[in-house]
């Protein structure tokens, strides 16, 4: 759990570890003040990048994960805010991402690829509906909460994200209760939803159980998937993923889609769909991806799907399958392609062993025997 600190002598981000809920001072940002980020606020992450924004800069800044190094090709310098100017919590849907000004009361889009803005995703219903101070977002795909840091109502507002509607009934009306009088930062894992205090005598970060309601159970796939890992596997990539936190069990198949990271364009209808790479059954949430060009970046997404309904789109989590050498059929290495190779081929045959997979498709079949035949006799 990384916890963004504002303050003009030790702007960071502090890290925790979840589970023990001790400080991981290993994993902080300590970065942010080399790059002038010195106002940070919200925060949001697709596991490669962290995105910072800052209040006084008027823009999101970009970090690598792995390294905590400023990434400036990946900023969002394009917020043209206006009159207050303050850009507070962010999230991402990995197609766009949504930034609170708390001055105007509203959520601004932006394109995540291009940084453009995209204005009709902008959620302009905030102070209609009393959100007067809006603080930190956090949506599950469906609905947004957006906290709000002020009398009379310190609380958590739910919109629905595809009409930009009040969702009433998934509020969050027990913080002031809870002594949560001064919610800022939020953020869930699908079943908690953590809350960051900014006041005295409690700066502290409370937990709640995320509502649910016909529209977040109801058929199971109107829930998101949650993608654990992306890792490179036999010249592409193996995906992994949970079900959904609430109506898993109403899911029947899920779904996945995926483009080169640096595609110019995201329309949907440029992604890759592959459906029903998963169907009812006891085998693990996982997936083999094919065919993908190595040393390539490509980003994933999944979808649950509950017979004819099918979910929304998971957050994007980005994969790179590893270049490949070339596969040689000499496979014990004598210097010579012979039937103690052969012999090797034949247990081999059928499988996903990228060692004698020779034309690279993903599996050993005949048409690696054809190439190995060819080999036959050389000197591999």
């Amino acid at each position: 759990m990384w916890v963004a600190n504002d303050d003009w002598q030790d702007a960071k981000l502090y890290a925790y570890d979840v589970s023990t809920k001790a400080r991981a001072p290993a994993r902080d940002f300590n970065t942010l003040e080399g790059a002038d980020n010195g106002h940070p606020r919200g925060i949001w992450s697709d596991g490669t990048t962290m995105w910072v924004a800052d209040s006084r800069d008027e823009k999101i800044y970009a970090y690598d994960v792995s390294t905590k190094s400023w990434d400036p090709s990946r900023d969002f310098n394009t917020l043209d805010f206006v009159g207050h100017g303050t850009p507070r919590g962010i999230w991402s849907d990995g197609t766009t991402m949504w930034v609170v000004d708390s001055g105007l009361k509203k959520l601004y889009a932006y394109d995540v690829s291009t940084k453009a803005r995209a204005p009709s995703n902008d959620f302009n219903t905030l102070k209609a509906a009393g959100n007067e101070h809006p603080r930190g977002i956090w949506s599950d795909g469906t609905t947004m909460w957006v906290a709000d840091d002020g009398w009379p109502d310190a609380k958590i507002y739910a919109y629905d994200v595809s009409t930009k509607a009040r969702a009433p009934s998934r509020d969050f009306n027990t913080l002031e209760a809870a002594g949560n009088e001064h919610p800022r930062g939020i953020w869930s894992d699908g079943t908690t939803m953590w809350v960051a205090d900014d006041g005295w005598p409690d700066a502290k970060i409370y937990a709640y159980v995320l509502p649910s309601d016909g529209a977040k159970t109801g058929s199971g796939a109107t829930d998101v998937p949650n993608i654990i890992s992306v890792t490179s596997a036999g010249g592409g990539l193996q995906v992994t993923w949970t079900a959904p936190s609430t109506g898993g069990s109403a899911v029947t198949a899920y779904d996945l889609r995926y483009i080169r990271s640096d595609a110019p364009d995201r329309a949907d209808a440029n992604w890759t769909v592959l459906e029903r790479v998963w169907t009812t059954g006891s085998g693990t949430l996982s997936f083999a991806l094919a065919g993908l060009g190595g040393g390539v970046r490509y980003d994933v997404q999944l979808r649950a799907v509950a017979g004819a309904i099918k979910g929304p789109w998971s957050a994007t989590v980005t994969g790179m399958p590893l270049a490949q050498t070339s596969a040689t059929a000499d496979f014990n290495g004598d210097g010579i392609v012979n039937f103690a190779d052969f012999f090797d081929f034949v247990d081999a045959f059928g499988s996903t062993d990228a060692r004698y997979d020779l034309d690279g498709n993903g599996i050993v079949n005949f048409a690696d025997l054809f190439e190995f035949v060819d080999a036959f006799g050389t000197s591999g």
